[in-house]
This record gives C-alpha cells, sequence and structure tokens, in this order.
C-alpha cells in the first residue's frame, strides 16, 4: 500500500490568559492507503486537535498535510470545503442527528448538494444503511431508535458519499459494550471494503480493532505500533 498521507512537523497551540499552550509538537507520520489507525491517549493529549486538523476543520501553525497529494493545509476555505465533501466522512461522539428528519433523510444530507439523478442518491443511501444494518429503519426518526442504531446512521452518513478516508472521534464513547463492539465490527466491513480510517479513543479494548496503533501524549507521538491481522485482539 501507498503513502496516502503525509504528515510533516505538524504544530498547533492555544493561546489562553496570556499563556501558550502546545497543543501538538512537531508530529510526522506517514499513513498508507487503507490502513486501519487508532490515535489513543489520554484527554487533552492532542489526540483530537491531530483529527480536526488531519480533517481540515483547524489549520497547524506550522507544517503542513497531504492527503493523496493535496496539500490541505494551503487550500482555501471554500477549497477545503470541497475537498471535505469529497474526501472525507465524518463521525463523532455525538451523533448530530437532525431529530426531525428520519434516518433515510439524515442519511441523504451529504448528497444535497449534489447535482445527481434522485434514483442515484437513492441507491447511494440504500447502500449505505445497508452497510450498517439501518436500512429497515430508514424511516425512523432518532427519537425512535437506540443509541447504537443512531451511531450506525451517523457512519451511514459518513461514507454515503464513499469517501476514501473516514474520521472518527471517540465514536463509542457515549454507548455500552455490546453496542460498542458493534459499531467497531461496521468498522471493520468498511476497512475491508477500502477505505482508510482513522479513530481518536481512550478505550484500549477499542483500539485493538485498529492493525495501527498511534499513542499521542503530551503533543507528542510516544509509540507508533503496526500489528498483524493475525495479532489484533477484538474483544
Amino acid at each position: 500500500m501507498n503513502d496516502f498521507i503525509k504528515i510533516d512537523g505538524l504544530k498547533k497551540w492555544y493561546k489562553s490568559k496570556g499563556v501558550t499552550y502546545e497543543a501538538l509538537k512537531d508530529v510526522t507520520l506517514n499513513l498508507r492507503k487503507g490502513e486501519f489507525v487508532a490515535i489513543k491517549g489520554p484527554s487533552g493529549s492532542g489526540k483530537t486537535t491531530l483529527l480536526s486538523i488531519l480533517g481540515t476543520l483547524l489549520s497547524p501553525d506550522e507544517g503542513n498535510i497531504r492527503i493523496d497529494g493535496i496539500d490541505i493545509t494551503k487550500l482555501s476555505q471554500e477549497r477545503k470545503a470541497d475537498f471535505r465533501a469529497f474526501y472525507i466522512g465524518f463521525i463523532f461522539q455525538h451523533f448530530h442527528l437532525l431529530p426531525f428528519l428520519s434516518v433515510y433523510e439524515n442519511t441523504m444530507l451529504p448528497l444535497s448538494t449534489i447535482k445527481k439523478e434522485k434514483e442515484y442518491k437513492k441507491n447511494l443511501v440504500e447502500k449505505a444503511l445497508s452497510t450498517v444494518g439501518m436500512l429497515e429503519k430508514k424511516n425512523k426518526l432518532p427519537s425512535e431508535i437506540s443509541g447504537g442504531e443512531q451511531q450506525r446512521t451517523a457512519i451511514a452518513r459518513a461514507i454515503v458519499n464513499e469517501p476514501p478516508l473516514i474520521l472518527a472521534d471517540e465514536p463509542t464513547g457515549n454507548l455500552d459494550s455490546v453496542n460498542s463492539t458493534v459499531i467497531m465490527e461496521h468498522f471493520q466491513i468498511l476497512h475491508e471494503q477500502g477505505h482508510t480510517i482513522v479513530f481518536v479513543t481512550h478505550d484500549m479494548k477499542m483500539s485493538e480493532y485498529a492493525d495501527r496503533v498511534i499513542h499521542v501524549e503530551d503533543g507528542l507521538v510516544k509509540e507508533d505500533e503496526i500489528f498483524a491481522k493475525e495479532d489484533t485482539i477484538h474483544v
């Protein structure tokens, strides 16, 4: 597999009450296409900042990131929005589903600005919902389904436009152990379909689903471990 993401000399700092806080300190990483990567570390370690910069939601103060050969740190805000729409599917700890829209309609949202036939969009939505096992509940409102099902809907929304990169910030943080396992099994399916997946977690059990685990602490990459598939433990 070739390098899909190249992170070079990434630095990010915040200022609060006259004090400068370094969130990331000279982070350099290469991620290959199709990898399933967990970024773990304690609260305040910089892992979410790293994911946010990777997703073009934040800009670094120094360094650059290339995704599929494109230096995303040099894109305008408008180009970043276009890049996100094409390349990246986001999944968050909080599901961010619109309560007045059905499962189907929430999943359709990323396709709303795409100029394609209705039938084409319908096929994409049904494919995404089928992938996460939510097709039979497509007409339900978020309030009518469980937390695990809401997160599965959020995953369907993230993958509906078939982005090559999926970014997830604590995707199981609001779920019990049973639903967490279901969500991670769906990520495994997406990984096997060829998506590059990078997710942030503080849960050791969830990180064991990945084939690469990057430990971030105090804004630095402390460990970077790559596992053969047979070494990965699923709990």
